[in-house]
């Protein structure tokens, strides 16, 4: 039986891909990583990354707003929304 994925594995991953620009499966694995832990801000940060490496503006911009619902403190996403709006 293959071990559980964990939302911080996948995130490690997704960064890596981001690094590499993968960005269709830095998507992938942004997505499953907030569906395991939908309250994970650098998932949905990084999510937003890949979105807008993708040029899916509305979704990438989806991403960063749940982000600053899970984080409102957190400037660099709400600036990028800001931009993106």
């Amino acid at each position: 039986m293959a071990p559980a994925e964990d939302a911080d594995d996948l995130y490690a991953s997704c960064m890596t891909a981001l690094d590499d620009e993968r960005h269709l499966e830095a998507e992938s694995l942004c997505r499953r990583a907030t569906v395991l832990e939908p309250n994970h801000p650098s998932a949905w940060n990084s999510l937003g990354n890949a979105l807008t490496e993708l040029g899916r503006w509305n979704d990438a911009e989806a991403a960063y707003r749940r982000q600053i619902e899970i984080d409102p403190g957190e400037i660099t996403a709400r600036t990028i929304a800001e931009h993106l709006y």
